[in-house]
């Protein structure tokens, strides 16, 4: 627990991001800052929990999730740089859980691949995209609901876990996070609100991924 300080600096990086982004003369050079300082405390969060892991297996895959999470982050502006560290961020964090998962591995699979169906064929409809990127979009889609839908199956076999509470909020506020990403993208949408909505769900979930570490 003395390491929490760093959720709140988190999000107060993140915050600068948004002001520095969003004032009348933007500074892409300070909200990129920001930006990499907020990544950073997640990143910082996790290796220092991670020796507290009982699983080293499962404490490695956690930290280099984060690790990937940061390199994601501050490469964004190029979307398919950006998005290729996510995706591998996602790897990452879907190899730390899913052997966790025991018997219900099949059908959190089964639940993955159905409710990106869902919110590729909802998403797609609002937003129209040429059909390779909506392929990428899609793929990467399944890691994210992956992450999240394995997050549930984890409470759901460990149900009084702590540790896998935190992931699976953590999966299910990134999963959010992207689908307003995604429509922004989509709709090449600048609005700020929604642009605050993003990142404060994305810093939530990284945060609360990172928390969970000593707990497995």
């Amino acid at each position: 627990m003395q390491y929490i300080f760093l959720i709140p600096l988190c999000l107060m990086f993140g915050a600068g991001c948004l002001y520095f982004e969003n004032r009348k003369n933007p500074s892409p050079g300070l909200s990129l800052l920001m930006k990499a300082l907020a990544s950073a405390c997640f990143v910082v969060l996790a290796f220092l929990l991670r020796p507290e892991c009982s699983d080293e297996r499962v404490g490695i895959c956690l930290v280099i999730g984060a690790c990937l999470g940061f390199l994601g982050d501050v490469t964004l502006r190029w979307f398919f740089v950006g998005g290729t560290f996510f995706f591998l961020g996602h790897a990452a964090y879907l190899a730390a859980v899913i052997p966790e998962t025991g018997t219900l591995w099949i059908t959190c699979l089964i639940a993955s691949f159905a409710l990106t169906a869902i919110i590729a064929s909802c998403l797609f409809t609002a937003v129209k995209v040429k059909p390779l990127l909506a392929a990428l979009e899609t793929v990467y889609l399944l890691s994210v609901t992956g992450t999240a839908v394995f997050g549930a199956g984890l409470f759901i076999y460990y149900p009084y876990s702590i540790g896998r509470f935190l992931f699976m909020i953590g999966g299910i506020a990134f999963l959010a996070s992207d689908i307003i990403l995604l429509v922004r993208i989509g709709r090449n949408s600048k609005d700020a609100r929604s642009g605050i909505v993003l990142l404060m769900l994305y810093y939530i979930a990284q945060c609360l991924i990172a928390f969970s570490v000593p707990y497995f």
